[in-house]
């Protein structure tokens, strides 16, 4: 196997061990980039590591999926990210970015300038005004050096300091992340004005691209697939989705252009790694198949820095009211709405576990706001934790 394959195996390992309970050695180390399109459902999230550390979110999913990438986020020992960068503001991409902003430090919002009427646009734009985060709004040439060789170039939206008015599509972020020759192309839901305006800067190929617009045939043009010439074409789309994303048109214009294709939709987060000569991408589905049911994931053969930099999912989880259950995994509780009670849980170790990874509280675990759950109300301490379907 390959140097960029044991990167990226031990990428969705790691990424994988915060969905199951099992004991496995992570590497504390980073020696790759590392790109993680995230199965957020019907929209877009990207979470990037890059070889020094750095924490960059390129999108962050719906509201609704938001509290569970906080909690993936914490769990991998993320305390900061460093770079917001909502491709546009529709809630599909940006949603979540409100609860990252609302749990963790962020050194730093890339903006396109566009701004949208919904709840959901104004209550993230508030809290980065009343958090205070430095804010940069994006223009065409700019470029961005995150360090251990990543570097990010835009391409659009152009300076609309003249007055010209924004559109929520064409105006979209068109960034170009280069880790050494390799080249990751994310434009949230640029239609073709905008692909036109990216050519016109200078956009260069790409081996992978971020779909635009969930697969949508109002963008994806054919010739501007042509002049990206990916090799691989990412689609973040939820499974059976109202909109019949991805279209089948742009899947053949992919074909039709040589590009490989992956969606989020049928084959869950997918995770490219690159060495910087060369990337490897693995699907959550295909490290699940792997790992036998209670089994344990061993390790990838290769160096101790071989992967991003999650800690190890221990069968127990220290938290302040103690030791959770063995083999209680939080994250199955996530995005529940209010369906659970203190009386649910097996312990109030397992009940604090769930407010820590969604800490907007839906099931009320923490009703004084004190930040431990369950205290007036404990479990019964005599029950397995089995989340209602």
């Amino acid at each position: 196997m390959s140097t960029a394959a044991v990167l990226a195996v031990a990428a969705l390992a790691a990424v994988a061990s915060l969905k199951t309970a099992r004991s496995q050695e992570v590497p504390t180390q980073i020696s790759a980039f590392v790109v993680r399109f995230l199965d957020v459902g019907q929209g877009d999230g990207a979470w990037l590591t890059t070889p020094g550390g750095s924490t960059v979110l390129i999108d962050c999913g719906p509201f609704s999926y938001g509290p569970k990438l906080v909690g993936l986020l914490k769990e991998a020992g993320v305390e900061q990210v460093d770079v917001l960068a909502p491709s546009h503001a529709h809630a599909d991409h940006m949603g979540g970015c409100y609860h990252v902003l609302n749990s963790l430090p962020v050194g730093q919002v890339l903006w396109t300038g566009q701004t949208d009427s919904s709840t959901t646009w104004r209550t993230f734009w508030s809290l980065v005004g009343s958090v205070g985060t430095p804010v940069t709004q994006l223009v065409a040439g700019q470029v961005f050096e995150w360090g251990s060789g990543v570097r990010a170039t835009v391409y659009n939206p152009p300076d609309h300091g003249s007055g010209m008015p924004f559109d929520e599509y064409d105006d979209s972020h068109v960034l170009l992340i280069e880790h050494g020759a390799i080249r990751f192309l994310f434009v949230g839901d640029l239609h073709p004005r905008g692909e036109a305006r990216a050519l016109a800067a200078g956009l260069p190929s790409a081996q992978v691209l971020k779909v635009a617009e969930h697969g949508s045939r109002s963008g994806n043009s054919y010739s501007f697939l042509l002049a990206v010439a990916p090799q691989l074409g990412v689609i973040s789309a939820g499974l059976n989705n109202q909109f019949g994303h991805p279209h089948p048109d742009v899947l053949s214009r992919l074909a039709g252009v040589g590009a490989s294709v992956l969606s989020t939709a049928e084959v869950g987060t997918i995770i490219i790694t690159s060495d910087g000569a060369t990337y490897t991408a693995v699907t959550e589905h295909e490290i699940s198949a792997s790992v036998p049911p209670g089994g344990r994931q061993e390790p990838p053969a290769g160096p101790s820095n071989a992967g991003p930099a999650p800690t190890t999912q221990r069968s127990s989880q220290e938290t302040p009211t103690g030791l959770t259950s063995p083999g209680f995994d939080p994250h199955r509780y996530l995005g529940q709405g209010d369906r659970y009670n203190c009386p649910d849980f097996a312990s109030q170790a397992d009940a604090q576990a769930v407010l820590r990874a969604e800490p907007t509280d839906p099931n009320r675990l923490d009703a004084d706001r004190d930040g431990i759950a369950c205290e007036r109300n404990p479990p019964p301490f005599d029950r397995d934790p089995v989340p209602r379907r």
